[in-house]
């Protein structure tokens, strides 16, 4: 009697990877925690340029690639925001948000964020980096999160150096704008008739700059608010100036003026950070120098974008 041959069917289940945002809504049942838990994780070098100690942890891939979850659960932490792996060959293949700067020469890493790193009207910093060349992927986890660092590297191997870059993954935590915010204003008006200029400043609740020199010993000092109306006054005999509203929605700054008298705002030399990175313009600061200058006769609405 012939034998019956049997087939054996085995169904496969793919499991998608779980974004490590909240907002998705995706979180990891109990059977893939089950099967994730971490059962190692093992100091590694280099260590980056800020001190950072980097981590050889476990995961599912056999190739060395770790995640932003896997990172998660091997420090007991949460992300806000998972960064897409990009490959590396002679370049990165892929793209890195924009306003984060990363740079390497193959082996080793290091990027760089001017303030909070703005995506989709949230503020982010790093809170690790995934450097993986070969088959092994070095973590740099920064618990409080970091806005810079470099030689960032793969895991040192048999040869006492790091293999060449392989890719790189971001993860993300939130990034709260400092509430220590100033802004500084140098402003000039032309008379519409004949052309005299002049210049004026926010009226300041707070201490004018006490150096002997026109400009700083009169320019007023205003905490930057979400929302407020600052009045204008006009240094010397010149005109009462009106008064200008100041709007910040996450990075971007708009300010709306209303002038009186028949003056038109010719131009706007701006300054928003802290009173330490003022100081940084000199004793008496060089307004020349600030990061925004806007011009152009008649400007009644201009908006600046700190990032």
């Amino acid at each position: 009697m012939k034998k019956l041959g049997y087939l054996l069917f085995g169904l496969a289940l793919i499991v998608a990877l779980n974004s490590c945002s909240k907002e998705m809504g995706n979180e990891k049942d109990d059977s893939e925690l089950k099967k994730s838990v971490i059962a190692e994780v093992t100091e590694s070098s280099p260590i980056s340029f800020n001190g950072i100690i980097p981590y050889l942890i476990p995961g599912d891939n056999k190739g060395g690639n770790r995640t932003c979850d896997d990172v998660a659960m091997a420090f007991n932490t949460e992300f806000a925001l998972c960064g897409e792996k990009v490959d590396y060959g002679d370049d990165f293949s892929g793209s890195f948000p924009k306003g984060l700067d990363v740079m390497t020469d193959g082996l080793y890493v290091s990027f760089d964020i001017d303030g909070c790193l703005e995506i989709d009207g949230k503020n982010y910093k790093v809170g690790a980096v995934i450097v993986k060349g070969s088959d092994q992927a070095n973590v740099y986890w920064y618990p409080e999160g970091t806005t810079s660092d470099s030689k960032l590297a793969s895991p040192v191997n048999s040869s006492g150096l790091s293999a060449q870059l392989s890719n790189l993954t971001f993860c993300f935590v939130e990034c709260e704008m400092s509430m220590d915010n100033y802004i500084f204003m140098k402003l000039f008006y032309r008379d519409a008739e004949d052309s005299i200029m002049y210049w004026a400043l926010l009226d300041s609740p707070l201490s004018y700059y006490e150096v002997e020199n026109d400009w700083c010993s009169h320019m007023g000092i205003n905490k930057l608010i979400a929302e407020q109306t600052i009045d204008l006054r006009m240094y010397g005999d010149g005109p009462v100036n009106g008064f200008m509203n100041i709007i910040m929605d996450n990075n971007m700054i708009n300010v709306q003026t209303t002038m009186s008298s028949g003056l038109i705002l010719h131009k706007a030399y701006i300054f928003v950070g802290t009173m330490d990175d003022l100081d940084s313009y000199g004793i008496c600061p060089n307004y020349n120098d600030f990061p925004f200058v806007i011009e152009g006769d008649d400007i009644l609405s201009f908006d600046i974008a700190l990032n």
